[in-house]
C-alpha cells in the first residue's frame, strides 16, 4: 500500500475519509439549517458533480471502509464553502458550516501560514540587499585597496 494523496492539491491525505462519506456529513450538517430540502439535493449533485473523480489510491474510507480515499478535509471543505457561495448561501450559514466543521480553524491556519511566508520573503529581501551591500563594499574596498 503506498501514500494517498489528494486527486485536487496533490497533498498526502492525512484523515482518509471518502468523498460519499464527506457529503453524508455535509447532509447532516444541511438538515438543520432552514433551507429547502430540494435545495440540500440541488447542492449535493453540485457537490458530487465537482468531487466525485476516479483515484489510484488504495486507502479504504475509515469511515465506511468501502470507497477508497481522493480528496483531502481541506479541498472538500474549500470546494464545498466555494459551491455554497456560488449558490447565494448566507455568510452566516457559510460561517457556520466552517465552525461545524473546524474549517474555520483551517483559514486561520492558513492565513497565519501566509503571514509568516510574507515576513520570510521580506528577510529574504532584505538578506539579498545586505549580500550585495557586502558584494559592492568589498568590491569597493578591493578598489580602494589596488588605486
Amino acid at each position: 500500500m503506498f501514500e494517498s494523496h489528494c486527486t485536487i492539491c496533490l497533498e498526502r491525505i492525512t484523515d482518509p475519509v471518502c468523498i460519499r462519506c464527506y457529503i453524508k456529513q455535509f447532509a447532516i450538517w444541511f438538515e438543520d439549517t432552514n433551507l429547502n430540502p430540494l435545495f440540500l439535493e440541488f447542492t449535493l449533485e453540485k457537490i458530487k458533480d465537482k468531487l466525485l473523480v476516479d483515484t489510484i489510491n488504495d486507502t479504504d474510507c475509515i469511515i465506511c471502509k468501502k470507497e477508497n480515499v481522493n480528496i483531502c478535509f481541506y479541498c472538500f471543505g474549500f470546494i464545498t464553502v466555494e459551491i455554497l457561495k456560488e449558490l447565494n448561501i448566507s455568510e452566516e450559514l457559510i460561517d457556520n458550516f466552517s465552525e461545524s466543521f473546524n474549517y474555520d480553524l483551517m483559514e486561520r491556519e492558513l492565513e497565519e501560514y501566509e503571514e509568516v511566508s510574507e515576513d520570510l520573503e521580506e528577510l529574504e529581501e532584505y538578506d539579498i540587499h545586505v549580500f550585495l551591500d557586502e558584494d559592492k563594499n568589498r568590491s569597493l574596498a578591493d578598489e580602494f585597496e589596488m588605486g
